[in-house]
């Protein structure tokens, strides 16, 4: 019953959400009414689908900017991280789902941005634009991984988005998601009910740090996720 009712309810989600984000613009983006309906989207999703996030560390993700970087295996890693995070951001995602109609022209009003690896060019672009909203005081949220892991392990983390970081100065708030996979892997529709964990870590500064560090930082992190260091939700090694 549960996957006959989430099915719709996202899709006429997404519709409602993209008509009030390109109707009402200014608001969308710049009072954070897109945010919020993007939140209760989210909400609603996991509610109906019986996932119940259980969190940890919640007040290290209070203030910002951060640069948040999330374990990505599943399609709920997106609503999850809209209905627990506390904070003003924008996901950046690759440029396929803003092509896809509705929820495309809903990230577009709302503001979240587009990267594509592939385009140097491109993507030296939109870095810029990435750097531009830290500096304005909004947060950004990246998959580290660049895509969906198939297998539901962690994959290797790029350099990026701690680049980023340390370019800008902000620190980086890493996130570990556990038990999403298992509710709704790459390629299923069946949302498989139950508790999730959402493990946020202490904030890691990058003030101080060179370029070349953002390699060895991505390391760090990408092992916290692991789970080869950090109790839950604590601290990346240093």
């Amino acid at each position: 019953m549960r996957a006959v009712l989430v099915a719709p309810f996202a899709v006429l989600w997404v519709v409602l959400l993209a008509a009030c984000a390109v109707v009402l613009w200014p608001l969308t983006r710049w009072t954070g009414l897109g945010q919020a309906l993007a939140c209760a989207m989210g909400r609603g999703i996991l509610l109906l689908g019986g996932v119940r996030p259980r969190v940890t560390g919640l007040p290290r993700a209070r203030g910002g900017p951060f640069v948040v970087v999330a374990n990505h295996a599943s399609m709920l890693d997106i609503c999850t991280l809209f209905a627990v995070l506390p904070l003003r951001f924008l996901f950046v995602s690759r440029p396929f789902y803003f092509a896809v109609p509705f929820l495309g022209w809903a990230m577009l009003a709302q503001g979240h941005l587009s990267l594509d690896p592939e385009r140097p060019r491109r993507a030296a672009r939109a870095f810029a634009r990435m750097r531009d909203r830290l500096r304005r005081g909004t947060s950004l949220v990246l998959f580290p991984e660049g895509s969906r892991s198939l297998d539901g392990t962690v994959q290797r983390y790029r350099r990026g988005p701690f680049l980023l970081a340390v370019e800008v100065g902000v620190p980086v708030l890493p996130v570990r998601l556990r038990g999403l996979f298992r509710a709704l892997p790459p390629g299923a529709w069946r949302i498989a009910a139950g508790e999730v964990a959402v493990e946020i870590g202490e904030p890691i500064a990058t003030a101080g740090l060179a370029r070349e560090d953002a390699r060895a930082l991505a390391l760090r992190v990408e092992e916290w996720t692991r789970g080869e260091g950090g109790g839950e939700g604590g601290a990346p090694p240093a």
